[in-house]
């Protein structure tokens, strides 16, 4: 008989044990849901989700655009290409009107640079006949080869030799290619070639010194 008393007492020992724990995870739940579902909860989780939506981007504020002032330098560019396009068209006639009424010019190309740089190797040459084209393509100096190295200072017209030597097959090669193919190793405003240049110097060679005109 004790010990089936025994028995009972821990089997309602045990179920008391379960009944309180049921009750405390109840009590829990209970709690739990009275705050999920509290106004106040509710409240703040709105204001929470408020702060997760997009917010709308303003429009840029677009300034009215100027076409007067794009007109204009719109203008002005196809005027600047329309005049180089010009210039450009003006030289080429020139240099053809002076190619027809000039049929020695190359030759007098030729014996400026055997003149000044007869000893001297093929780019010196080159250097050479450029300066003299630049100068004939100046208004400043005469219009035509002829009348460049005529014109006294060249010191190579002055010479002897200008008249008993003749240019070589390279010196004619390197005239036809400055006066007919319009080569040129300098740009067009130097102009000077001596042993001590004038102006600003821009290359200076075992023979020469080039300057340009200010």
């Amino acid at each position: 008989m004790r010990k089936n008393s025994k028995k009972e007492q821990r089997r309602a020992t045990k179920e008391r044990m379960l009944v309180n724990l049921l009750m405390w995870i109840a009590s829990i739940l209970i709690l739990g849901l009275v705050i999920v579902f509290s106004p106040a909860r509710r409240v703040e989780a709105k204001e929470w989700d408020a702060t997760l939506q997009i917010q709308p981007i303003p429009a840029p504020v677009l300034k009215e655009f100027d076409w007067d002032n794009f007109n204009s330098i719109y203008t002005e560019d196809i005027e600047t290409v329309k005049r180089e396009e010009e210039d450009m068209l003006r030289k080429k006639e020139e240099e053809t009107k002076r190619k027809q009424e000039n049929p020695n010019e190359v030759w007098w190309l030729a014996k400026g640079i055997h003149g000044e740089a007869g000893i001297c190797d093929t780019d010196e040459k080159y250097r050479v006949g450029t300066v003299i084209m630049n100068r004939v393509e100046r208004p400043d100096y005469p219009n035509t080869v002829r009348g460049v190295i005529s014109s006294g200072e060249y010191s190579c017209y002055q010479n002897t030799q200008w008249f008993s030597e003749e240019p070589t097959q390279e010196e004619w090669a390197i005239a036809r290619d400055i006066y007919e193919n319009g080569v040129r190793v300098f740009e067009e405003n130097v102009v000077f070639q001596s042993k001590r240049a004038y102006g600003e110097v821009v290359f200076v060679s075992e023979w020469h010194e080039y300057g340009a005109k200010r």
